[in-house]
This record gives structure tokens, C-alpha cells and sequence, in this order.
């Protein structure tokens, strides 16, 4: 982290390779305002802005899986999103007024009342955005995919998706690991239970230990 005058900036280095990523959390100074501006892309993230004094906000190289929780606005605050948004919820206070361009396109925009199944480029505004005199401006360069900016209040995370049972998923549901015989297919059959689990993350890290060590001591120590 480095501070010069009133800037603040942070970078976060992250190893090529890596079986989860790492998370990091972040508390800002709600005494003094902020202008907040990410850079080199932005992937799962939730940020909670509702106690801040938030001046404007930008996130540049693209938007995946992030959700911004806004505050009251205090005069006019601009939201600019630039290289494409995926996933992005964006929730400001009830009765507080915006206006929103998506460039290039949209698909899957909810935009408090309105729903878009897809669409080309998109202006909306609330209806008293000219006379407010706290409001909030967006625009998105690039495109958009489910896109939600709306007031509520509740839900503001979407449930985490149901565990699956160990023999309800994908191909493990046919029992073909457990019909195969050791004797016919002796290195399938000992990777089977491998190939049938169905967590990803379980997967990933076998096939990435499979590329660094190779199959054999895999096998032996499985």
C-alpha cells in the first residue's frame, strides 16, 4: 500500500497458479470521502459503500461476479464501468435517483422495474434525475451480462448453490465408476472416484497434481 497526498493506492499480487484464490478484505475511512478506482479487471467482489461518503466510483478491464452496495448520493456521483460487466448487482438506497447507459448491448438487464431479456444500447433514467440533487451516473462500456441496479434492500447476496450428494451428479448418477472392474480396466478403475467427484475444486487440484507429479505416484498414494 502506498499514500501520496490524498491518494491511496493498493495492489494485490496474486501467483499464477494457484488451487483457490486467496480474499482479501478492505476497510475505508468513513470520516472523508472517496473516489474509488480499480484498474486491471475485477472479479468477485462485494463491496459494502453504504457507510461511506462516496464521491465516484470506476473499475476498469472488465467486471465479473461483483456487488456494489451504494449510499445516499450527495450531489451528482458517477459510476463508470469500462471493458464489459458479467454478474454485476449494483443496489442503491430507496428513493435515491440515477440514470444508466450500457453501451454495446445488453442481455439479461434489470433496471428496477424494467426487465430486458436482451437489447441493444440502453439509456434509462428515473423519472426525477434532472431536479435530484443527489443522484447517481452510470455508464458501462463494452456490454453487459446480467446486469441488476435496483433499491432493494434484502437479498443482497444471491444463495450459495445447494451441495450436491456425492452420487447424484453428472456422470456419477449412472454408476458407471462402480461398474467398472479392476481386472478389465485396472488404471480407470482406480481413477474412477476421481472423475466421478463432483466438486470442481477436487478435480481441478487432482488433475493439476496429476500435471506436476504425473499419474504414477498419483495412483500409488490414491
Amino acid at each position: 500500500m502506498q499514500v501520496e497526498g490524498g491518494t491511496v493506492r493498493i495492489t494485490l499480487h496474486h501467483k499464477r497458479v494457484q488451487l483457490r484464490m486467496p480474499t482479501s478484505d478492505l476497510a475505508l475511512n468513513s470520516a472523508v470521502p472517496w473516489d474509488v478506482d480499480i484498474s486491471s479487471g475485477v472479479w468477485k467482489l462485494r463491496a459494502d459503500l453504504r457507510g461511506l461518503r462516496l464521491r465516484s466510483f470506476a473499475a476498469s478491464g472488465g467486471t465479473a461476479e461483483m456487488t456494489l452496495l451504494l449510499p445516499a448520493a450527495e450531489g451528482t456521483v458517477p459510476l463508470r464501468l469500462s471493458g464489459g460487466v458479467h454478474k454485476l448487482t449494483i443496489r442503491r438506497p430507496p428513493g435515491v435517483a440515477a440514470r444508466v447507459r450500457v453501451g454495446s448491448g445488453a442481455h439479461r438487464l434489470t433496471l428496477d422495474t424494467l426487465h430486458l431479456a436482451s437489447a441493444g444500447e440502453t439509456r434509462w433514467e428515473t423519472p426525477d434525475f434532472e431536479g435530484a440533487s443527489g443522484r447517481y451516473d452510470v455508464e458501462m462500456d463494452g456490454g453487459a451480462s446480467q446486469l441488476t441496479f435496483d433499491t432493494s434492500q434484502e437479498a443482497e447476496d444471491e444463495p450459495p448453490e445447494p451441495l450436491v450428494p456425492a452420487r447424484t451428479a453428472g456422470a456419477a448418477a449412472s454408476g458407471w465408476d462402480e461398474a467398472l472392474s479392476p481386472e478389465e480396466y485396472p488404471t480407470l478403475a482406480r481413477l474412477a472416484g476421481r472423475l466421478a467427484d463432483p466438486d470442481p475444486d477436487a478435480r481441478f487440484e487432482f488433475g493439476l497434481q496429476i500435471l506436476l507429479d504425473g499419474l504414477e505416484p498419483r495412483l500409488a498414494s490414491g
